[in-house]
């Protein structure tokens, strides 16, 4: 069995995002990940085996989605002052 081809690459998922527009994301991920380290800080005061896992992941998520959107940021600031 082959695995199937890599789809054909596209424009980049930020190309269609301003700097102002890049910079509202890393706001919204840092106002969640407050929201959720706030859960997170309840939650550890439960015994083990009642704490609720997904906030955990959910942070890794937003973590990830955070450092993506940085990394976003710093491209297109390289590309404009590259003009």
């Amino acid at each position: 069995m082959t695995a199937a081809p890599d789809p054909p690459a596209g424009p980049p998922l930020w190309s269609g995002l301003s700097v102002e527009d890049i910079h509202e994301l890393i706001r919204g991920d840092v106002a969640e990940l407050k929201r959720l380290h706030a859960r997170k800080s309840q939650d550890d005061l439960l015994p083990a085996w009642k704490r609720d896992m997904a906030i955990r992941h959910e942070i890794a998520a937003i973590e990830h989605a955070h450092d993506q959107h940085f990394a976003w940021l710093k491209e297109i600031e390289a590309r404009t002052s590259r003009r």
